[in-house]
C-alpha cells in the first residue's frame, strides 16, 4: 500500500488496505458454528471473542471510501476483533 500510495498521492489517489480476521460468511460459517470447540478455539485467540461479520468490514470501507479519510493514505488497517492484540 505504501508504494501505491507514494505512486498515486500526487493525483489526490489514496490506498489503503484492510487487514481482516476470521469474518463469518456463508462459506465460512458452517466451519465456524458446526464445531463448537473449534469455533472456541479459533476465538480465544480474538480479543472481542466473536467472528467478524461482513458489516464489520463494510464499515471500514466505506470510511475509507469517504471524504472523512481523504488525508489518509499508505496505511493498512487491521479489522479483526483484537486478533494482532492478542498474540
Amino acid at each position: 500500500m505504501r508504494g501505491v500510495a507514494r505512486t498515486l498521492g500526487r493525483n489526490q489517489v489514496t490506498a489503503n488496505c484492510i487487514a481482516i480476521g476470521a469474518t463469518e460468511t456463508p462459506a465460512t460459517a458452517g466451519r465456524l458454528r458446526g464445531d463448537p470447540d473449534r469455533l472456541k478455539k479459533v476465538l480465544s485467540n480474538y480479543i472481542v471473542r466473536r467472528p467478524g461479520q461482513p458489516t464489520d468490514v463494510a464499515n471500514m470501507a466505506l470510511f475509507l471510501a469517504s471524504d472523512a479519510s481523504s488525508w489518509i493514505t499508505g496505511q493498512t488497517y487491521p479489522v479483526n476483533g483484537g486478533f494482532t492484540l492478542a498474540l
